[in-house]
């Protein structure tokens, strides 16, 4: 005796509707190009430790990163990667000075100095600036004793575990006096300096 076939049963094959997923994703893409619009509207493109390179809006000088120049002065894995990303120079400055921490100190303590082709007000101004941009606590600023300058210093907590104070001293000098800014109209000298302070917790 054969069996009677089974019967077919029709099934309904409903494809689900795209248009809230798509939705979600066009709002996503719209969140994310906002955002890049603010940050460039703010002054630049964000470097790799959170400093900022290019220009902020208002400042006369644009901004390049220090990482090259600290090279210079590392010792024994110190500053920080993110201390030394988190520090910028004005573009179109150069090296004047370059010093490594003297040997057998507990805290690492060096100095870097720069010439750069702009007058001190506005080089003042890039650092007070930059600073409090790239996430530095900038705790005092004061004219120097003759007037003719500044200093300011500015501190950051660290993954290592330390804070890192940054002290620049900003100050006119004569043209001359850099050989490789002769001839400019007016250049400052910011002496730079990063110490190791104590613990962050």
């Amino acid at each position: 005796m054969s069996e009677a076939p089974v019967p077919e049963v029709a099934v309904s094959r409903v494809r689900p509707s795209l248009g809230p997923a798509l939705v979600v994703v066009a709002l996503v893409l719209g969140i994310t190009a906002a955002a890049a619009g603010l940050a460039l509207a703010a002054g630049g493109s964000r470097g790799a430790g959170g400093a900022s390179v290019g220009r902020i809006r208002g400042l006369a000088l644009s901004a390049r990163a220090a990482t090259p120049i600290i090279r210079r002065i590392a010792e024994g894995g110190e500053p920080p990667p993110d201390v030394a990303r988190a520090l910028v120079v004005p573009a179109g400055s150069v090296v004047a000075s370059a010093r490594r921490p003297p040997p057998a100190l507990n805290l690492y303590s060096a100095s870097f100095g720069i010439d750069v082709p702009a007058p001190e007000g506005e080089v003042s101004t890039f650092f007070r600036r930059e600073l409090a941009h790239d996430h530095w606590q900038v705790l005092a600023e004061d004219a120097t004793p003759n007037g003719r300058g500044s200093k300011l210093f500015a501190r950051i907590g660290s993954s290592d575990g330390y804070y890192w104070e940054v002290e620049v001293l900003v100050q006119p000098v004569a043209s001359s006096f850099s050989t490789s800014l002769a001839g400019a109209s007016a250049v400052t000298r910011a002496s730079i300096s990063l110490v190791e302070l104590g613990d962050a917790d």
